[in-house]
């Protein structure tokens, strides 16, 4: 249980959501990309806070979409090699 309150916050303030991205270094940059967070929380903003269409949050729902597709390969090649006689 530790363990994932630590870990929450540190996805969180690399977010973006708590201290402006742009201001983090870029190894903290390139490391939320990976995370669905960071595109949840940018396309949220835009649409409810922003009151902005759907079509301006596009990159922002590309992005979960390829994270998806990227996490959905890796668990499945993990769970392949894992149980290679069940799939």
């Amino acid at each position: 249980m530790l363990l994932i309150i630590v870990s929450s916050m540190a996805v969180l303030f690399s977010s973006g959501a708590v201290w402006p991205r742009y201001l983090m270094p870029k190894v903290i940059q390139i490391f939320s990309v990976f995370i669905p967070n960071t595109f949840g929380i940018d396309g949220v903003i835009r649409l409810y806070i922003m009151s902005a269409p759907f079509s301006a949050m596009a990159f922002e729902f590309a992005g979960l979409c390829i994270l998806a597709l990227i996490y959905g390969i890796l668990g499945y090649r993990v769970i392949k090699k894992r149980y290679p006689h069940k799939i």
